[in-house]
Protein backbone atom coordinates (compact mmCIF):
# COMPACT_ATOMS: atom_id res chain seq x y z
CA UNK A 1 0.00 0.00 0.00
CA UNK A 2 1.49 3.13 -1.03
CA UNK A 3 1.85 6.19 1.36
CA UNK A 4 -1.11 8.08 -0.14
CA UNK A 5 -3.70 5.37 0.80
CA UNK A 6 -2.38 4.70 3.74
CA UNK A 7 -3.06 8.47 4.97
CA UNK A 8 -6.71 8.13 2.97
CA UNK A 9 -6.92 4.77 5.03
CA UNK A 10 -6.19 6.77 8.26
CA UNK A 11 -8.52 10.15 7.65
CA UNK A 12 -11.48 7.06 6.47
CA UNK A 13 -10.65 5.66 9.51
CA UNK A 14 -10.86 8.74 11.84
CA UNK A 15 -13.93 9.67 10.00
CA UNK A 16 -15.62 6.24 10.68
CA UNK A 17 -14.78 6.30 14.32
CA UNK A 18 -16.11 9.95 15.16
CA UNK A 19 -19.46 9.45 13.22
CA UNK A 20 -19.85 6.43 15.67
CA UNK A 21 -19.81 3.57 12.69
CA UNK A 22 -18.55 -0.06 14.75
CA UNK A 23 -16.49 -2.11 13.29
CA UNK A 24 -19.41 -4.61 13.23
CA UNK A 25 -20.73 -2.32 10.80
CA UNK A 26 -17.29 -2.07 8.80
CA UNK A 27 -16.93 -6.02 8.45
CA UNK A 28 -20.85 -5.99 7.12
CA UNK A 29 -19.76 -3.59 4.37
CA UNK A 30 -16.59 -4.76 3.37
CA UNK A 31 -18.26 -7.98 2.80
CA UNK A 32 -20.71 -6.37 0.83
CA UNK A 33 -17.89 -4.74 -1.26
CA UNK A 34 -16.46 -8.14 -1.45
CA UNK A 35 -19.92 -10.12 -3.01
CA UNK A 36 -20.07 -7.12 -5.16
CA UNK A 37 -16.72 -7.52 -6.60
CA UNK A 38 -17.09 -11.39 -6.63
CA UNK A 39 -20.95 -10.51 -8.76
CA UNK A 40 -19.51 -7.99 -11.00
CA UNK A 41 -16.87 -10.72 -12.73
CA UNK A 42 -14.14 -8.06 -10.99
CA UNK A 43 -12.60 -11.10 -9.16
CA UNK A 44 -12.55 -14.73 -10.12
CA UNK A 45 -12.30 -17.56 -7.51
CA UNK A 46 -12.01 -21.05 -8.08
CA UNK A 47 -15.51 -22.48 -8.19
CA UNK A 48 -15.23 -25.43 -6.25
CA UNK A 49 -14.39 -23.07 -3.31
CA UNK A 50 -16.96 -20.03 -4.18
CA UNK A 51 -20.23 -21.23 -2.11
CA UNK A 52 -17.98 -21.18 0.50
CA UNK A 53 -16.75 -18.22 0.58
CA UNK A 54 -19.88 -16.45 -0.64
CA UNK A 55 -21.55 -17.85 2.38
CA UNK A 56 -19.52 -16.87 4.73
CA UNK A 57 -19.49 -13.09 3.17
CA UNK A 58 -23.21 -13.74 3.40
CA UNK A 59 -23.15 -14.27 6.70
CA UNK A 60 -21.07 -11.14 7.95
CA UNK A 61 -23.21 -9.36 5.78
CA UNK A 62 -26.54 -10.27 5.99
CA UNK A 63 -27.17 -12.25 9.34
CA UNK A 64 -23.66 -9.87 10.88
CA UNK A 65 -21.19 -10.95 13.63
CA UNK A 66 -22.22 -9.30 16.63
CA UNK A 67 -24.98 -11.95 17.26
CA UNK A 68 -23.79 -14.36 16.00
CA UNK A 69 -22.09 -17.58 18.26
CA UNK A 70 -19.03 -17.61 18.36
CA UNK A 71 -19.53 -21.30 17.30
CA UNK A 72 -20.65 -20.28 14.17
CA UNK A 73 -18.25 -17.36 13.46
CA UNK A 74 -14.80 -19.77 14.63
CA UNK A 75 -16.52 -22.54 12.23
CA UNK A 76 -16.37 -19.59 9.03
CA UNK A 77 -13.21 -18.36 10.33
CA UNK A 78 -11.66 -21.87 10.09
CA UNK A 79 -12.88 -22.73 6.78
CA UNK A 80 -11.74 -19.16 5.09
CA UNK A 81 -8.11 -19.79 6.75
CA UNK A 82 -8.22 -23.54 5.56
CA UNK A 83 -9.05 -22.06 2.18
CA UNK A 84 -6.56 -19.62 2.68
CA UNK A 85 -3.94 -21.36 3.46
CA UNK A 86 -4.40 -24.45 0.92
CA UNK A 87 -4.44 -23.01 -1.62
CA UNK A 88 -1.40 -20.15 -1.09
CA UNK A 89 0.91 -21.42 -3.66
CA UNK A 90 -1.35 -22.99 -6.51
CA UNK A 91 -4.27 -19.99 -6.28
CA UNK A 92 -3.18 -16.91 -4.31
CA UNK A 93 -5.98 -15.15 -6.08
CA UNK A 94 -8.95 -17.44 -4.24
CA UNK A 95 -6.48 -17.60 -1.44
CA UNK A 96 -6.33 -13.81 -0.57
CA UNK A 97 -9.91 -13.79 -1.58
CA UNK A 98 -10.95 -16.21 1.85
CA UNK A 99 -8.40 -14.57 3.73
CA UNK A 100 -10.61 -10.67 3.39
CA UNK A 101 -13.72 -12.90 3.75
CA UNK A 102 -12.12 -14.25 6.80
CA UNK A 103 -11.29 -10.73 7.84
CA UNK A 104 -15.16 -10.00 7.32
CA UNK A 105 -15.65 -12.12 10.61
CA UNK A 106 -14.15 -9.96 13.28
CA UNK A 107 -16.41 -7.41 14.60
CA UNK A 108 -16.05 -5.14 17.72
CA UNK A 109 -15.26 -7.66 20.63
CA UNK A 110 -12.85 -9.93 18.36
CA UNK A 111 -10.95 -6.66 16.99
CA UNK A 112 -10.37 -5.71 21.06
CA UNK A 113 -8.86 -8.59 21.74
CA UNK A 114 -7.03 -9.45 18.67
CA UNK A 115 -5.77 -6.24 16.97
CA UNK A 116 -2.21 -4.93 16.64
CA UNK A 117 -3.33 -1.42 18.16
CA UNK A 118 -5.28 -0.13 15.11
CA UNK A 119 -8.42 1.40 15.96
CA UNK A 120 -10.37 -0.64 12.91
CA UNK A 121 -9.32 -3.26 10.73
CA UNK A 122 -9.73 -0.68 7.57
CA UNK A 123 -5.67 -1.05 6.67
CA UNK A 124 -6.33 -4.99 6.63
CA UNK A 125 -9.11 -4.38 4.38
CA UNK A 126 -7.27 -2.71 1.65
CA UNK A 127 -3.86 -4.54 2.32
CA UNK A 128 -5.58 -7.54 1.97
CA UNK A 129 -7.94 -6.64 -1.03
CA UNK A 130 -4.92 -5.34 -3.52
CA UNK A 131 -3.30 -8.28 -3.69
CA UNK A 132 -5.71 -9.50 -5.53
CA UNK A 133 -6.81 -6.44 -7.17
CA UNK A 134 -4.14 -4.32 -7.38
CA UNK A 135 -5.57 -0.88 -8.43
CA UNK A 136 -8.87 -1.32 -6.16
CA UNK A 137 -8.10 1.43 -3.88
CA UNK A 138 -9.91 4.19 -5.43
CA UNK A 139 -13.01 1.99 -6.35
CA UNK A 140 -12.60 0.84 -1.97
CA UNK A 141 -12.75 4.39 -0.82
CA UNK A 142 -15.52 5.21 -3.32
CA UNK A 143 -17.39 2.08 -2.06
CA UNK A 144 -16.56 3.15 1.56
CA UNK A 145 -17.63 6.73 1.65
CA UNK A 146 -20.69 6.21 -0.53
CA UNK A 147 -21.91 3.52 2.12
CA UNK A 148 -21.92 5.76 5.08
CA UNK A 149 -22.31 8.41 3.36
CA UNK A 150 -18.70 10.67 3.67
CA UNK A 151 -18.08 13.21 1.23
CA UNK A 152 -14.38 13.65 0.79
CA UNK A 153 -11.52 11.99 2.54
CA UNK A 154 -8.65 13.83 0.59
Amino acid sequence: MNDLNSDKIDRLEGQLISDGVSINEMSAAFSMYLLSCLDGGRVKIDGKYADAIRESLGFSANIGIVNASNEKKKSYRLKMAEIEISLRRVDPVTSAVARCAGDCLYGELDWQQNNDGDDTPLFYYLYHLERVIPSVADDFFAFFCGYFGIMNIG
